[in-house]
Order: C-alpha cells, then sequence, then structure tokens
C-alpha cells in the first residue's frame, strides 16, 4: 500500500491510475502538492514509491478528479479550476522532457468545470463538463491535440440528460458511452451514445428501482454489453450495478449493493480473468468501504476486502486498475526475449514469432488508452494477427511467458 502522506506527495487521489506504454504508472491527486492544487504522480512498482512529476497551482489548473491519458507518448488530463478564467484546464505532460503545458483555458461563459478525465477515440480527446453550454447543464467536447482545436460537441438539457459526471467509455463499436445523474424522464439521468459522426443521443431514462447516481467509469465486458456502478436506488437504496446490451439497447439491473456489500458509486474495470473489479466509498464492515468482484459471466459478486481506516478508507471516485509489472532478467535471455514482432509498422498482418519449444504463450493486443483488442494462448512458434481493421496509429502487444511479460509498441498504417 501507500500512504500519501506526507500531503506534499498530493493528498486524495481520485480517478484511475494509467500505465503508458513505457510501462511506468501515473496518477492524479485531488489536492495537496507544494502549493494545494494537486499533482501528477508516477508509481515506481518496484518500491511503491509515488513521485511527484508536476505541482498544479492555478495558473496551470487545480483540483483534479480524473486520471490521465496517452497519445503519441504525451499524457492528457483536465483540472476542475484554475487556468485563466478559474473554470478548469486542459493540460499534457511530456514524460521524456519532464514539462507540463496548458492547452485549453475553460471559461464560464461556455463551458467549465471538466471532470473524470478524458478518453480518446480516432487520436481525439473526448471529455464533459458540469457547468456551461447553453442550458447551464455542461457540454460534451472534443480535442485535436495536433491541431490544437477545442470544439464544443454537445449541450447536455434536462430533457436527454445533464450532469454528466462519469468518465464515458469507448465501446468495440467504436461509439463513447457514458451517464448523466439529472434529467431524462425520471430526472434521475439517463445513459447515452455519442458518434464521432452523427452526435449525441439518449439511449435509457435511468430510474430508482434499477439505480441512479454515477460518478465512475463504464467498462465494456463481453463485447457489446457495458457495465457500470450507480450509487443510489435499486431494492436497498444503495445502489446497482448494471449492464446494458448495445445491440437490443436492454439495460438490467444485475446486482442490489447493500450496507453490507459496500456502497458508493465509483468505476468499474475489467482484469483479464473476465471478472470486473470496484470500489465504494461506504458501507462494509467498518462502514468506510469495500474492494468487489462481480462476474458477468455468473453474475456472481463477491466482497474481497472491508477497508477499516489503516488499509485505506471511504474511496472516492476511485478505479482499481490492473497493471503489468515487467520483470528485467540479467545474464541469460529469458523466453519473452526472443519475442520479435513484424511488420513494424503493419498494414493488414502481425506476424509474432515466439521462442520454441515453450509449453505456453499468452499474446494481447491492447490500444494505447487500455483497451483489450484482442487476446490468444498459444503453443506454437509463430502467431498471426489481422490488423487490417485497426484505425491507424499506435498499439501494444503483450507476450506473456513463463511468467515474462515483453511489450511491444507496434504502430499500425
Amino acid at each position: 500500500k501507500i500512504d500519501f502522506q506526507p500531503c506534499p506527495t498530493g493528498c486524495a487521489p481520485r480517478g484511475v491510475l494509467f500505465q503508458a506504454a513505457s510501462g511506468k504508472v501515473y496518477g492524479t491527486a485531488f489536492k495537496g502538492g507544494t502549493v494545494g492544487g494537486g499533482t501528477l504522480f508516477e508509481l515506481d512498482l518496484k518500491t511503491g514509491i509515488p513521485s511527484v512529476k508536476v505541482d498544479f497551482a492555478t495558473a496551470l489548473g487545480k483540483v483534479l478528479d480524473g486520471g490521465v491519458v496517452e497519445i503519441n507518448g504525451i499524457l492528457y488530463g483536465v483540472a476542475q479550476g484554475g487556468g485563466f478564467n478559474n473554470a478548469g484546464t486542459l493540460y499534457s505532460y511530456d514524460p521524456v522532457a519532464g514539462a507540463a503545458t496548458k492547452r485549453f483555458d475553460f471559461s464560464t461563459s461556455d463551458a467549465s468545470s471538466p471532470n473524470r478525465g478524458l478518453i480518446v477515440a480516432d487520436g481525439k480527446l473526448y471529455g464533459t463538463t458540469r457547468f456551461g453550454g447553453v442550458n447551464q447543464f455542461g457540454v460534451l467536447f472534443e480535442y485535436n491535440p495536433v491541431s490544437n482545436v477545442y470544439t464544443k460537441k454537445h449541450d447536455f438539457a434536462r430533457a436527454t440528460g445533464s450532469g454528466a459526471r462519469g468518465l464515458m467509455v469507448l465501446a468495440s463499436n467504436g461509439k463513447l458511452y457514458g451517464t448523466t445523474n439529472i434529467g431524462g424522464a425520471n430526472n434521475v439521468g439517463v445513459l447515452f451514445e455519442y458518434d464521432v459522426s452523427s452526435g449525441y443521443t439518449k439511449k435509457i431514462d435511468l430510474a430508482t428501482a434499477s439505480g441512479y447516481s454515477t460518478f465512475g467509469a463504464l467498462v465494456e465486458g463481453a463485447a457489446g454489453k457495458l457495465y457500470g456502478l450507480l450509487g443510489s436506488g435499486g431494492a436497498n437504496n444503495k445502489g446497482t450495478i448494471f449492464e446494458y446490451t448495445i445491440n437490443t439497447n436492454t439495460f438490467l439491473n444485475k446486482y442490489d449493493m447493500a450496507v453490507s456489500s459496500g456502497s458508493g458509486s465509483g468505476g468499474l474495470m475489467k482484469s483479464t480473468n473476465g471478472k470486473l473489479y470496484g470500489m465504494t466509498s461506504d458501507g462494509g464492515t467498518a462502514g468506510i468501504g469495500t474492494l468487489f468482484e462481480y462476474d458477468p459471466a455468473t453474475s456472481v459478486f463477491t466482497k474481497k476486502n472491508d477497508f477499516i481506516g489503516p488499509n485505506g478508507a471511504g474511496p472516492i471516485l476511485i478505479t482499481p486498475v490492473q497493471v503489468a509489472v515487467v520483470t528485467t532478467v540479467t545474464g541469460l535471455e529469458p523466453p519473452a526475449g526472443q519475442v520479435t514482432a513484424y511488420p513494424n509498422p503493419m498494414l493488414d498482418k502481425l506476424h509474432v514469432n515466439l521462442p520454441d519449444p515453450v509449453s505456453q504463450k499468452y499474446l494481447s493486443i491492447y490500444s494505447m488508452e487500455g483497451k483489450l483488442i484482442e487476446q490468444r494462448a498459444s503453443t506454437r512458434s509463430e502467431e498471426q494477427f489481422h490488423v487490417n481493421e485497426l484505425s491507424g496509429g499506435l498499439y501494444l502487444l503483450k507476450v506473456q511467458i513463463e511468467g515474462e511479460i515483453k511489450w511491444i509498441k507496434l504502430i499500425k498504417l
């Protein structure tokens, strides 16, 4: 565990930890740092010690409740406050140069208080704000890091959903999905879809019986099925875990949270074992939150940990994350070190040469945002992936052999 004390390191970490292509892990702290505006920190997986990379102050932005994402080796995030208009900023951080740059100032006259981080789609960044826009219910925005152009894409409205506080997810169909906490037919929020080509569509009106109020990230389980954690409503009024099927536009309450299981909205993450993990800020043995597991295949919920104080308390707006720990071996080259992938850049096919004989190999291709694209087990000396349908950009190949892991950065033309 890591104790975020004293506060010059940053206090109250929020959002999602992010593992960059370099293998390093980054996160943000809501407050603290040398000037109190929060920090961007890098976590050393070997020592468990965080090091501050950016101290946030009013000019760059302050009050961070989301993590960061990566495009072409540069990290991007948002701050709720600070900036020229004291309405929040969009910033970038270059890990090689060790420099942070303010990219955009939000304003109270247009859109203010960006929240819960950013999502990458087609090489651009998308996010939401709490306030501003035509209806003063916030907006959905796009930012192009190449041209440095910010564009408002949608004004939230009460009828179709407002008060977006959770992090959107990029689904396997190429569309963005998210939730709001206000508006819709029942005035407790909606689940919405955003197509970068055709725009915003309200898909589901949330209701008290099935659950409402979300501040965390949605996640895609099996292809076409989204899951989320809601903080209120349901049978016990402690929230629910829901499943949304994209193709049929079906919304199901899969599990009713309770005092014993934990309650309070947060995000979910999908592990390599296919199960979902999340944390709550309330409930459990000590009443200060839990860590839980949910298996979409069996609909079985399992509480894995009670927070009791010394091991943490009340994780607010926190999503668990699974990271790959790359082991460095000196001397004889381990089997994973013998892996090669070609052609790179790739166009239609990717060939992966694997050491032989080895009993079992596991290969996975990820987007730079950490989304699993394809995964397989192999006992052969060569595997071939068809990549012609992938969009141009950067990807990661992960190969695991005999406990060793090798990451290879891929370029798709």
